[in-house]
């Protein structure tokens, strides 16, 4: 529709990433966004309990670091893409060969062509907002059981992008 060189898939379903890894007409080249897990965990256990959402983050993550392994990809922690939106696009446009441009920041004035997702895709602001109720949400013993449950995924998350070397 847009007659753009690129389309961004923002599904977070494994299975529909290995549809398209699979997909010989199709150039793709995924980024994994990962949250802190305390934050993921803390925002969806509401609807499905604790435990239940610990296992679900642990088994999704680990489907998509499988499914990755031997494709070229991004890895970026939310809160980089809030707290430094510019460089950590910089960082994830390099590989495909395009820049960032201020403009990207402004992504809600944009004409998009959404036709599922969140909430975001109706706001007319351009507003990233570092989420972290879960410290206010969550107990300490919570707190102890995600880290331990979702010891596997933090081991293999990449540092902080505060804590990386400019490129």
């Amino acid at each position: 529709m847009s007659g753009k060189e690129f389309v961004v898939d923002s599904s977070k379903s494994p299975r529909r990433l290995d549809y398209l890894l699979r997909h010989t007409k199709l150039d793709v080249h995924p980024i994994h966004l990962i949250r802190d897990p305390r934050g993921h965990v803390a925002s969806v256990m509401g609807k499905h309990g604790l435990v239940k959402s610990i296992f679900h983050y642990e088994v999704v993550n680990a489907q998509a670091r499988q499914m990755l392994k031997s494709v070229s990809h991004e890895v970026v922690r939310y809160e980089d893409l809030v707290i430094e939106p510019e460089r950590t696009l910089q960082r994830i446009l390099a590989p495909v060969g395009l820049e960032f441009h201020p403009r990207q920041l402004a992504w809600a004035e944009q004409p998009r062509h959404s036709f599922a997702g969140n909430r975001a895709r109706w706001q007319t602001k351009s507003r990233l907002v570092l989420d972290e109720r879960w410290k206010r949400r969550l107990s300490q013993p919570q707190r102890l059981l995600i880290d331990i449950g979702t010891v596997l995924s933090r081991s293999r998350a990449p540092k902080p992008l505060a804590q990386m070397p400019e490129r």
